[in-house]
């Protein structure tokens, strides 16, 4: 009894011969774990985008923005001076819109807008900008009719000439959202015969909330709209997010040489393009949350949400490096233009289908090594170095309060028991 309560009194105060092995052991299988993560798996990329949408990536991203003379990436919604854009073409015209709609805060009207032939104009007055909404589409028919009933009446509403063009994927095969984006700007600029002032590429799943929200562009930089959806609580998720609903102006657009051509499945195309942005030497806009909040509709992902996840990491890291080479210079797509009314415009898109071995015919295509290099850079190993320590420590307190307890419970036991021993020895010695 007394050699098994006192090694349990021993264990309970943490008096332990290693101890300190113990941890310097613990520490070293961190430390080499750390290092084997980021070479062995790559994993150093994926921490690098992790970074990024957590808003701690300005390590890597800097780097890439240096070569600019502005260094300021983010920039806010100057809502007063978006009424009042205009492109260079409409420059000295008479008879422009007035900059803030009459018809926004007043009920709807059918007959303030006119379809000519191939896009809505204002009727009575110039439209300030030439927008064409770009929608990358596959087999989603009920979400694509909530989407032109809802987006036709906000256009006409905000004055603007527009078409919506839905850029339809033919075969069932791999979804490629971002190629359908610049497939949709390779028509208009070779087969639309129409100057267009602005681009804005538009998932269809999202519908605006608020009128105000224009759908216009920004001579200045790329603006992202859809930064606040409900989905997220109208929350920003991070800094640099360009997925939903983007604008570009043609001249921007051509400055990142558009979205990158290789990411089949879904995901990863909006990082790349947050990448581009940064590489081009332009600034982000985030829209501002009480002109532009979103509706997400509610969908299932198709099967082939991602292919090759940890590699599409790894496509993004390198995104600056290809920029002028993959993209909107570079794509292989046969057009058609299948249908055309008042409500939208379907292009027909034949994008081919994915290499086979995606990795490595991305590898060779733009040089990147065929075999796996292991780069550590301090902050990705020490985020991640210290989220195992943490999560070590974590679990290790946990343990020695729950142990802790479990000892203390059962030497209150053994005391019991010793008590009733010694009052039973000392009856019988009485008696």
């Amino acid at each position: 009894m007394e050699n098994r309560t006192f090694s349990l009194y021993c264990c309970s105060q943490g008096l332990m011969p290693s101890s300190k092995k113990f941890f310097i052991a613990v520490l070293t299988f961190i430390t080499s774990l750390a290092f084997f993560l980021q070479c062995e798996f790559q994993f150093q990329d994926t921490l690098k985008l992790f970074l990024i949408h957590v808003d701690l990536g300005n390590f890597w991203i800097s780097p890439i923005r240096s070569k600019c003379n502005d260094n300021t990436i983010f920039t806010g919604t100057d809502y007063t001076k978006l009424q009042n854009e205009l492109p260079l073409r409409l420059q000295n015209i008479p008879n422009l819109c007035p900059p803030a709609s009459p018809y926004l805060k007043v009920p709807y009207a059918q007959n303030i807008s006119q379809f000519t032939g191939h896009f809505h104009s204002p009727r009575n007055c110039t439209a300030r900008q030439r927008t064409a909404i770009i929608v990358p589409y596959r087999n989603r028919p009920e979400q694509l009719q909530s989407l032109i009933e809802h987006i036709n009446p906000i256009l006409k509403r905000q004055q603007l000439e527009f078409q919506v063009f839905i850029v339809n994927q033919l075969d069932n095969g791999v979804f490629n959202r971002a190629k359908l984006m610049n497939a949709g700007v390779k028509y208009l600029k070779e087969q639309s015969g129409i100057a267009w002032d602005c681009y804005i590429f538009h998932d269809v799943d999202l519908l605006l909330e608020d009128y105000g929200g224009l759908y216009k562009c920004s001579n200045d930089h790329p603006r992202h709209l859809s930064a606040a959806i409900n989905k997220y609580r109208y929350k920003t998720p991070w800094k640099g997010i360009t997925g939903g609903v983007m604008a570009f102006t043609p001249e921007q657009f051509d400055k990142v040489n558009g979205y990158s051509n290789e990411y089949w499945g879904w995901g990863c195309e909006d990082d790349d393009m947050y990448i581009r942005v940064v590489s081009a030497c332009l600034r982000l806009e985030q829209a501002d949350y009480k002109y532009y909040p979103y509706d997400m509709l509610i969908h299932g992902y198709e099967k082939e949400y991602k292919i090759g996840t940890t590699f599409r990491y790894t496509m993004v890291t390198h995104a600056h490096e290809r920029l002028a080479s993959d993209g909107l210079s570079s794509i292989d797509v046969a057009l058609t233009k299948s249908s055309e009314n008042e409500k939208l415009t379907v292009i027909d898109a034949d994008i081919g289908k994915p290499p086979v071995d995606i990795e490595n015919n991305f590898r060779k295509n733009y040089n990147l090594p065929k075999h796996k290099t292991c780069k550590i850079s301090p902050v990705p190993f020490f985020f991640l170095w210290g989220s195992m320590l943490t999560a070590f420590l974590a679990v290790f307190g946990l343990y020695r309060h729950f142990q802790s307890n479990w000892l203390y419970g059962y030497k209150r036991i053994v005391d019991v028991e010793s008590m009733s021993l010694t009052s039973n020895q000392s009856f019988q010695h009485m008696e």
